[in-house]
């Protein structure tokens, strides 16, 4: 019989050799002759295996177990979508602020924001959690919501191949993580081109925007409100796109140069790998923000 809500403690009964960990259960997976404990079930619902590639939710994993039989040969192709979202604003003013109850009933669903080192960005940014996904809302200066974008766990981008969805016809908006200290104490304002990238910065308490709409998607009018100084902090490889915005940006704008630290690639890299000292010394130069 199933439970009418699964949760981690239900595979501890279930699973051969199963044993918990602080966010979730290791055990034999049941989807291919395993040896040794492969199959990891996480406690926001999903789960995957490190041995054949195998991932899905609780429910696709429970019918299997309860089944009793195994799939040796996972299917080429997943039947998986990623939720479909509500057109009306109303509605998906009323998704944004369950998902944020959601995570801070749950924080262990916060995991991967956690592993990225933005968990702290959870509560003043009013992150939250959706079927798996990480929502992120777009909020103004008076904290009301303008749009949406909700951003994929890793398990849920290895089946959908999928990272970021937003509302159908939702077009690209600037993000601000954190208005109350935008523009604050002189450090200037630093544009980046990720959300996560946004939060990595917001966590370190630098001011900085994004576009939700990708690297070329940055209208430099957005910026018109704002009076000081504009540096453009590109991902490797993107600076060619930076300079085309500080140009378009005029006196205010400027590229911020950094010597990338090995196997960094963008400011979340140099957060997660460097802690928030690295970060703050990265961009240290333009905000002067101390270290």
């Amino acid at each position: 019989m199933k439970p009418s809500t699964l949760c981690l403690d239900d595979f501890m009964e279930v699973l051969d050799r199963a044993r918990r960990y602080d966010k979730y259960v290791a055990g034999l997976c049941v989807f291919h002759d395993d040896a040794k404990p492969s199959l990891l079930v996480y406690e926001d619902g999903w789960f995957r295996c490190r041995g054949c590639g195998r991932t899905g939710t609780f429910e696709t994993l429970w019918r299997t177990i309860q089944k009793g039989g195994h799939v040796v040969t996972p299917p080429e192709k997943t039947e998986w979508r990623p939720p479909v979202l509500p057109k009306k604003k109303e509605a998906i003013d009323d998704l944004i602020w369950k998902a944020h109850q959601d995570l801070l009933d749950v924080p262990s669903r916060g995991w991967y924001l956690e592993g990225r080192c933005v968990g702290g960005r959870v509560e003043p940014c009013k992150l939250g959690w959706y079927n798996g996904w990480y929502t992120v809302p777009i909020l103004d200066a008076d904290g009301e919501p303008h749009g949406v974008v909700l951003r994929s766990g890793p398990h849920v981008e290895h089946v959908s191949g999928q990272r970021f969805i937003q509302p159908v016809g939702q077009k690209p908006m600037l993000y601000v993580p954190d208005w109350n200290i935008l523009g604050s104490g002189g450090k200037g304002l630093v544009v980046v081109y990720g959300l996560i990238d946004a939060l990595s910065l917001s966590e370190c308490r630098v001011p900085v925007c994004t576009t939700t709409g990708g690297k070329d998607a940055f209208p430099p009018e957005w910026l018109d409100g704002f009076r000081g100084r504009i540096g453009i902090l590109p991902d490797l490889g993107e600076e060619d796109t930076a300079r085309k915005l500080a140009a378009k940006l005029g006196w205010r704008g400027m590229v911020i140069k950094v010597d990338w630290p090995d196997g960094c690639k963008d400011p979340n890299d140099v957060l997660v790998k460097h802690g928030k000292k690295g970060l703050l010394a990265l961009v240290s130069s333009f905000t002067g923000a101390s270290t």
